[in-house]
């Protein structure tokens, strides 16, 4: 399976997650709100998987994080009108936990097999963890660790997708569960890219939302 299949995996399962959610909230049957959220959770460990994918093949770190970040920015405001119904909420969306997941594994590519460096990237892993849990971003340690298990086993394919899994288990809801069921297409993944709109992956996000929030202003009205 290329990563371009993998992508469009993702985009589908993670609007259908949020299509439940309007739809609950504008009187859904709960059953069918169940079953669009467990579709949904496919997304999440997808979408981490090619992030650290991105990471390793990508020609310009500074690019790649940079382009992360302005769109976290850009998205925060339509995440929060969705996801809460108003501005500066609770939480951060995902693209932050994102940003902040590429800068530990940007050092620990940058310290390996240092003196000394191992010991500087659990320190480093520990904080952007905590910073990520204090400041609620989306999926935050759950985020930092995936993502640092595939990247630290990258050359092991079972060791690393079963170490996914089993952090995929820490969310003991019967919702949460269907996450392992991403473990199927990555399993699948080919190492090819395929094709794929590279404006797609970074505009779809703050883009379907903004549709989302429109749909439900006007349905609450």
């Amino acid at each position: 399976m290329k990563a371009s299949i993998l992508k469009w995996i993702a985009i589908a399962s993670m609007l259908v997650d949020h299509m439940g959610i309007l739809l609950y909230r504008s009187g859904m049957p709960v059953e069918g709100y169940y079953i669009m959220r467990c579709i949904g959770r496919l997304a999440f460990p997808i979408f981490v998987f090619l992030l650290v994918e991105g990471f390793v093949y990508t020609k310009s770190f500074g690019k790649y994080v940079l382009q992360m970040f302005i769109f976290a920015v850009i998205t925060e405001p339509l995440y929060d009108l969705f996801r809460y119904s108003e501005l500066l909420s609770h939480g951060s969306n995902i693209l932050f936990t994102f940003s902040l997941t590429l800068l530990v594994l940007y050092f620990l590519k940058k310290t390996d097999g240092r003196m000394g460096g191992r010991l500087g990237a659990i320190a480093f892993l520990l904080i952007s963890v905590a910073v990520a849990y204090f400041l609620r971003f989306e999926y935050s340690w759950k985020c930092i660790l995936i993502a640092v298990i595939l990247y630290v086993f990258r050359y092991n394919k079972a060791l690393k997708l079963v170490s996914m899994s089993l952090v995929l288990l820490a969310d003991s809801s019967a919702v949460g569960l269907c996450s392992l069921l991403a473990i199927v297409p990555i399993a699948l993944y080919n190492e090819e890219r395929g094709k794929f709109p590279k404006w797609l992956g970074y505009v779809f996000y703050p883009l379907h939302l903004l549709v989302l929030v429109i749909i439900g202003g006007v349905i609450n009205v």
